[in-house]
């Protein structure tokens, strides 16, 4: 009995977390870059992984088996980022909805260094500054990427994500 109370304690406090219970997305999450590299070290860990679905977390974007370089820039954890960026791993424009998410300008503004955003009439970086209400972030690209008109699309976004302070930028 008292191993299936643990069990179910454990069960419980996952779930209200709302993440990955796997001890990679842990050290994610803490940004612990110490003990990453120590379990990311043997020769043939493929650094290009994707972290699993787990049926913990919570948010849509994390339920897309992102890859480790985007788990980090979720939570915005710019120590594992940095260690991962080094290696020159495979990432692609999808990163962007990522490290918006995450909210981390660093971030960004290292992934544009290398790989500029698109920032396009079908939304591209725009539409993840609405989704996940980042009205810096949004202006930011408005600003620096000449981009100047919202699309139906993006409007309808805004509105259902109930970002009305969109409408101010």
């Amino acid at each position: 009995q008292e191993k299936f109370d643990s069990k179910i304690d454990t069960f419980l406090s996952l779930r209200e977390d709302g993440h990955s219970e796997l001890k990679i997305a842990q050290l994610i999450r803490n940004d612990d870059v110490d003990n990453f590299s120590v379990l990311v070290s043997p020769e043939n860990f493929n650094l290009n992984m994707d972290i699993p679905i787990s049926i913990f977390e919570s948010d849509p974007l994390l339920q897309s088996k992102p890859s480790l370089i985007e788990y980090a820039c979720f939570f915005g954890s710019i120590k594992i980022f940095k260690f991962l960026w080094l290696k020159n791993l495979d990432i692609d424009q999808r990163i962007y909805s990522y490290a918006i998410a995450g909210n981390n300008t660093e971030i960004i503004h290292i992934l544009e260094s290398k790989y500029p955003p698109e920032v396009s009439d079908d939304g591209g970086c725009i539409i993840p500054t609405i989704l996940y209400q980042r009205p810096e972030i949004f202006e930011y690209f408005i600003e620096n990427y000449n981009f100047l008109v919202l699309t139906q699309k993006m409007l309808a976004e805004t509105i259902e994500s109930h970002d009305f302070v969109m409408f101010n930028c």
